[in-house]
């Protein structure tokens, strides 16, 4: 049972075939070219991904080197302080047995006004051994 005749048939066939065609080339050309910005950000797109991967080594890189710096730093402090009180110690025994008057103040509590007082006991002790013709 045939609806349509055989000619009919083929022009209606013929009919869909232009549209569908026709269709396509129209949705093709009405479609919008992908913009500049759209191609650059999809070339762009991996060579993010790299730098966020290479910035992500860098920072934890970064933090191993400033924690290594930081523990470091702080043994060189150790090791200066307990340079200095260890100097300090010597050099207050070292000038209470010479300088005159310095004898009883070997702790390092003093040591400043021991150092201190240390030139003016030197310039004495020198001017002793060395009495000036003119006085």
């Amino acid at each position: 049972m045939n609806l349509l005749p055989a000619r009919d048939s083929a022009e209606f066939s013929a009919g869909m075939l232009l549209g569908l065609a026709l269709g396509a080339g129209i949705v093709l050309l009405a479609a919008p070219d992908r913009s500049s910005r759209g191609r650059i950000a999809g070339r762009v797109k991996p060579a993010r991904r790299q730098v966020r991967r290479r910035a992500r080594q860098v920072r934890r890189s970064g933090r191993r080197t400033l924690d290594d710096t930081s523990r470091f730093r702080g043994a060189i402090s150790d090791l200066g302080r307990e340079f200095v009180h260890a100097a300090r110690t010597e050099l207050v025994t070292a000038a209470a047995s010479r300088l005159p008057g310095a004898a009883g103040r070997t702790d390092v509590g003093h040591s400043i006004a021991v150092l201190r007082s240390a030139p003016d006991r030197l310039r004495a002790i020198r001017e002793r051994l060395n009495p000036r013709s003119d006085a």
